[in-house]
């Protein structure tokens, strides 16, 4: 897959291309230095090929590169924490308890 990640601050949300074309988003919310990644979505067309698992990587990536601390307020994004323990970092630790991470 020829994907590219990218933070589209514009419309607050991370955006996932496959061959130029919006494969899937994260939605976010930021305040104060936190950024709540809040809805996560992968386009028809692009499902089960493991695109919001990359999504996700590259989003990650993004805030611990860029000093933002996350809340995983998106069940999918809380699913790839509990997998990837290594990122609970990212989140506040007396946050983490109100996600069960």
């Amino acid at each position: 897959m020829s994907a590219t990640i990218n933070r589209n601050d514009a419309e607050s949300r991370y955006e996932i291309r496959e061959s130029g074309e919006l494969a899937g988003i994260i939605d976010y919310r930021e305040t104060d230095g936190v950024r709540d990644l809040f809805h996560t979505e992968v386009f028809e067309g692009f499902t089960g090929r493991g695109v919001a698992a990359e999504l996700v990587a590259g989003a990650l990536i993004d805030l611990r590169e860029s000093g933002i601390e996350l809340i995983p307020t998106c069940p999918y994004i809380q699913s790839c924490l509990r997998k990837n323990p290594g990122d609970l970092e990212l989140v506040p630790t007396d946050r983490r308890g109100d996600y069960d991470l």
